[in-house]
This record gives structure tokens, sequence and C-alpha cells, in this order.
């Protein structure tokens, strides 16, 4: 059952729940423009799906065709110029110009453009024209002479008529033509959606973008329908070696091109080209996050206002990040839209009472600003101030900005130290997203009890650490800054990383997180350690030392090898003192769903060992969206209650969760995979820690509980 409150404790936890609840989360919608641009996308890759399959069928019925008719037999023949006036037409369909079902066209002096032509000459020309035929199997050599043809019965066409030598290496050579063709056009229309996607991953620059997705587009365009001139030109110049220039002007003098053809193919470049423009103008920058699935672009984030604007002279987004030792040391973290180099350094004004002025405030403290350049679209400083000397299970009230003039500065907000005492409650939780899921989660833990701190594993926004997401972190300090005790103190964070933070495996080095490391120091005295040199792992002592508490890094920043003697080295040091060992991590080792990838091996290789030598009593795990706890597990062996590892997950305060399938070996789980919501609040007192798994609605859903390791 849930641990009574007192009645002024009470109210206070309905408001804060019910406010949480009325929280109108608005994510970045899906604007008109980044909709239209999806949709164009969208129907272009749908035409060139289609092209493609097209082509392909003719390329297989080529094949079939040219089987049948090198089996087929007959007994007729045909004169030469039957053959030519075939070959004519068939070679006209392709290329548009049908003129009464002979393919020779006249100028306006009588001039015969399409004059015959030699067999080789045919037979060069064959190599372009061939692929817009409609109807294979025709004879492609059209002055063949008697002596070329033979009196075979397998050297037929399909219509009975002769068919020369040559004529089965043209088919040959058409099927391959027409099979280069294929993966030329998606080759290029590759090229142009590979433009796109630079430019919406910051690959390439917009005016760049623009140039070589118009350009792709034309080669493919060129390909896909040549304008007559060039099909004019070709075909001339094949037959009687005359320049393409000269019969281009000529052909243009005499009217040979018709405009319909011209009208069509420029109009389809124009067309093209707005194409190009539009995905490259529209996607430029996108930002596409889960939970719900958002996706924001440049020009779309133009209109969405700022959370933390110049306008409001006081700093936003103020939060909290836990250090080593929570009892005597904090890190307050605000941002700004301006540089504080006018106002001084980054200010903290603290005391024990609250106060309404800041002369009031007996502690003051300094720390230091960073521009944050990674964020390109609009100006950031990030600021920390280290809160040192504190004093043990204390409630502080401070303000945070930077001069003497309190409109530079917060309003009051509140923290409680972590006691030396028993009992201790805090919060554990991950994969948090931004959603009204996840507001009503956080606020049902909150009202769980007076939390001291939040351990999330990882995935906290969702931002797929990519520096244009900057917004979803936005709307995440929002929400965050809503989620207060029953006594209204700030809840402070402590973190780890997990794949959502670290670049999804899309654009971003491992070493850099862009958003994780700069938003999150854990550590006091980081002001001269450049913020990605920071060290995705840490340990906290939490109770003076009664809980040893090991944030890991899950191969999102740092390998797991790099570890292990991080890991033994503090096991072994705070074996005699630590009552409790807990540790955190994103990538489970006993999964819920998902298959068991490198990551996981890797850590069950490397971590596994050390967990079971030193005997870690629980390992928060994450990522799966399911809740699942395992029976203690040595060497993943079920051994007695407090002789292994209990395996507690898996990461879902607002994420979806999924329907994890049956484990191959249940036996090993006290519960079940199984998908819901829920965070954990962990209450340590008597030496025993109550570990209470928290649903959305406020229901507990799991209870468990271990002991000290020295009773």
């Amino acid at each position: 059952t849930n641990p009574p409150h007192k009645a002024l404790r009470h109210q206070a936890a309905e408001k804060t729940a019910a406010e949480m609840a009325s929280l109108t989360y608005q994510p970045l919608d899906l604007l008109p423009f980044t909709t239209c641009a999806i949709v164009i996308s969208a129907i272009l890759g749908l035409c060139l799906l289609l092209l493609c399959g097209t082509l392909v069928f003719w390329y297989f019925r080529y094949i079939r065709h040219s089987k049948v008719s090198s089996s087929s037999s007959s007994s007729s023949s045909s004169s030469s110029a039957s053959r030519d006036i075939e070959l004519s037409e068939n070679i006209d369909r392709g290329s548009g110009h049908s003129s009464g079902g002979l393919s020779r066209r006249r100028g306006h002096d009588g001039e015969d453009l399409e004059a015959p032509r030699s067999a080789a000459a045919h037979h060069k020309a064959a190599w372009w024209h061939i692929a817009w035929t409609r109807r294979p199997g025709a004879c492609c050599c059209t002055q063949a002479s008697d002596a070329d043809l033979t009196d075979s019965e397998g050297e037929t066409d399909d219509s009975g008529k002769k068919r020369c030598a040559r004529c089965r290496q043209c088919v040959g050579e058409r099927i391959t033509y027409n099979f280069v063709h294929v993966w030329l056009w998606c080759c290029i229309a590759l090229c142009a959606c590979y433009a796109w996607a630079a430019c919406a991953f910051d690959h390439l620059s917009l005016g760049l973008t623009i140039s070589l997705s118009t350009l792709w587009l034309w080669f493919f365009w060129l390909l896909l329908a040549p304008p007559s001139s060039l099909r004019a030109v070709r075909r001339r110049s094949a037959a009687d070696g005359m320049s393409r220039r000269r019969l281009l002007t000529r052909a243009a003098r005499q009217r040979v091109v018709g405009r319909p053809h011209l009208f069509l193919f420029w109009s389809g470049l124009l067309l093209l080209f707005f194409v190009a423009f539009c995905m490259s103008f529209f996607l430029e920058d996108s930002c596409y996050t889960f939970y719900p699935w958002t996706v924001t672009t440049k020009f779309t984030r133009s209109y969405k206002s700022d959370n933390c604007t110049e306008e409001a002279p006081a700093p936003c987004h103020v939060y909290l990040t836990v250090p080593r030792d929570p009892s005597y040391e904090m890190i307050v973290n605000f941002h700004t839209r301006y540089s504080l180099d006018d106002l001084g350094p980054p200010t903290v004004f603290f005391d024990t009472e609250p106060r309404t002025q800041l002369e009031q405030y007996r502690f003051r403290a300094t720390g230091t600003s960073y521009r944050f350049k990674a964020l390109t679209e609009r100006a950031r400083w990030l600021n920390w101030v280290d809160l040192l000397d504190l004093a043990p299970d204390t409630v502080y009230y401070f303000v945070a900005g930077a001069g003497n003039d309190s409109a530079f500065y917060t309003a009051e907000r509140s923290f409680r130290t972590f006691p030396l005492q028993q009992p201790y409650v805090f919060g554990v939780g991950g994969d948090v997203s931004v959603n009204p899921h996840a507001a009503q989660v956080l606020a049902s833990m909150a009202q769980e009890d007076e939390l001291l701190l939040l351990a999330i594993g990882g995935d906290i926004a969702y931002a797929q650490g990519l520096h244009w997401c900057y917004c979803r972190w936005d709307d995440y300090f929002v929400m965050w800054d809503r989620v207060r005790t029953p006594s209204g103190h700030v809840i402070p964070i402590m973190c780890t990383a997990g794949n959502h933070e670290g670049g999804y495996d899309l654009t971003n080095p491992r070493s850099q997180g862009v958003f994780y490391q700069p938003y999150f120091p854990q550590e006091t005295g980081l002001a001269t350690v450049p913020v990605y040199e920071r060290l995705p792992y840490r340990y906290h002592l939490l109770g003076g030392g009664e809980i040893l508490w090991l944030s890991l890094d899950s191969d999102h920043f740092a390998d797991p090898d790099d570890q292990i003697d991080f890991i033994d080295n503090l096991l072994t040091e705070y074996n005699a003192t630590a009552k409790f060992t807990f540790a955190q991590y994103h990538v489970p080792m006993y999964r819920s769903s998902g298959k068991v990838g490198r990551v996981v091996r890797d850590l069950i290789k490397h971590w596994q060992p050390v967990f079971d030598e030193h005997t870690l009593q629980i390992a928060f795990e994450n990522h799966d969206h399911a809740y699942k706890r395992t029976k203690p597990l040595k060497d993943d062996v079920v051994v007695p209650v407090g002789q292994g590892t209990v395996y507690l997950g898996d990461g879902c305060i607002g994420a979806t969760p999924l329907r994890p399938p049956s484990p191959d070996d249940p036996d090993i789980y006290d519960v079940l995979p199984r998908g819901e919501r829920h965070g954990h609040v962990v209450r340590v007192a008597n030496n025993l820690a109550s570990v209470r798994s928290v649903l959305e609605n406020g229901t507990l859903s799991d209870v468990f509980n271990i002991s000290s390791r020295f009773t």
C-alpha cells in the first residue's frame, strides 16, 4: 500500500498531480509545408518505384521474347523493303515520331532526313533507340543483303520473316542496354534522394543541395525523356556521319523538331527543378523525434516560439544535477539567450530560508558560462554553478542569474540535500520522452513520497543527439520544471546516456552527444574541462556512502571494456562500507524484447563477471520499454537472495510500452516482462531497500525488498 501522508502533504501531492495531469504539451507538429515536402517525396519515390518496376518488367519480357523468337520456326520470307518499313515503324513508336506507319520525315526542301542507312549504322543507332521500342523482336538490320539471310528454320522471327544472322546479337545487346538503363536511372534518382537526406542531416548546405539535386534530376529526365531534337540528331549523325551541331541547326530550321515535344521536355525539367528546390528547402535540418513521433525542419521551427527568449531577461530552463555526494554538493544549471559578459559570471544566491530580495540571501556562488555553439539556429548560453559545503538533509532556497538586478534572476526555487541517515527516498526510471504520459508517471512518482533525486537511465528527451532538435530539449525542461515534490521542491537529476542521446547511429561521432554532455554536468570542478571530454560514466555516494551508485555507459560514448577497472575498483573500495550497491545503465543484459546484439554480448562479457564477483545487489536496466524483474542471478544461475544480482527494468516512463515475447528462460524471472509505463521509487529505511514500481495512474505494479549487505 502507499505510505500514509499528512493531510497537508497529501493535498499538496494531489495539487501537483492535478497540475501535471492538466499539462497540455504541444508537440512540434507537422506544419503544412513539412507535410507537403513529405508528400512530394513519397509521390516521387512511388513514381521512381513504378518506373523501375516497369523497366524491369520490359527487361524480363525482352529475355523471354528473345528465347521464344530464337526457338520459333517459320518458312515464310519477306523482302528487304518490308523489313525496312517494319523496323522504321518499331523505332518511331519508341521515339515518338510516327508518320503514317513510315519513319521517314522530309524537310521543306524535300530532303530525306532519315535516309536508308547501312546495317552497321543502324545497328549502332539501335543502341539508343532500342530502349524506347515497345515491340521487341523486330530485326535491327535494315539493309541486309540476300547473302546475309539464312534459310534455317531457327533464324526466322515470330512473324515468319527471315532474319539476318546479326539480329540475335542485336536482341542480346538490346537486353543488356535496357538493363544498364534501369540501374542508371535508379542510381541517378538515389543521388537526388541522398542530396535531400544530406541536407536534412546537415551534411550539405541548402544551395549546394538544390544545385546537386537539380543536376541529377536533369540527367534523370534527359535519360527518361530526351528532347526530340537530340533523338533526330542522333539518328541522322549515326547514319551519315554529319556533325550533330550542323544537323541540329538544320533540323530546327526545317521544323523537324516538334514544339509539343520540346514543351513537354522543358516543362518536365522545370517541374523537377521545383521539386528539387522544395525538397531541399523544406527538409533542411530535419528533426524527427519519438513518443510522440514528430518532424520539424529549419523552416517550420522558425515559426515556433522559443521557450528561452531574449525579451525575458530572466534565465530559462533551471534544473539541478547531482554531483558525487549530494549531501554536501549540488549543481545549478540554467540557460540564457544572451551572453553574461556584461552582467558578470553566472551567480546563484541561496539560503536556508525563503527570501524576497537578493541582498537578503546569506550565501552566494559563481560558476561558468559556455556558449553552446552546436545550436546554430538560435543563440544559447549554458551556465552552471557548483554549490559546495552544503549541510546534509537541509532545504535550500535559491535564485539563479547574473549581476545585481533581480530582473535577471529566476523565481525562487528550493531543493533538499541528501540526508546522512535513513530513510532515503529517490526515484529511478528511464526512456522518458516528452508527452502527457511521461508527465503523469513523473507526477505519480513525485506524489509517492518526498523524492530526493531522480536517476534516469537514458533516452531522456528522444532528441536523437541532433543539434537541430534543441526544441525537443526545451520542451523537456519545460515539462520537468513542473515536476515537484509534495512540498514543492525541485528534484535533482542523476542520469546516464542512452542511444537517443548518443546520436542514434546517424550523424554524430560517439564522442559527442551534442546535448547530453553539455546539459548534464554531474561532477563539481568542471569549469576547466571541455564539455565533450567529460567522462560519460561516474559514481555517486548517497547517504554518506551507505549507497554506492554506479552510472555506467552501455557503449554510447564509452566502450564497456574501458569501464571494467572502474567498476571493479569502486566495488572493491566500498565493499566494507556500502550497505547497498546499485548500478544503472541503458541497454539491458536480460532483454525483455529484441535481439541479443553486439552491445548486449559485450556487457555480459565485460560487466557481468564483475557484478557476480562483488555481488552487486540491483542492476537498473532500461531501453526495452517494459517491466521485468529477475530472481537473484549469478553466472546466469538463480541463487538465494543476497548472493546474486537482481536485474530490474526495462525503462518506460513515457515511451510507448512494447509487448515482450515469451522469454526463453522464464524460470529466472520473478516478474515476467510485460509492457507498461512505470517508474521505480526506492525507499531505504531500517537497512531495508523497498523498490516500488508506480504506474501512470499512481497504483503500484510491483513491490520487492532487499536487505542490507551487512544484515
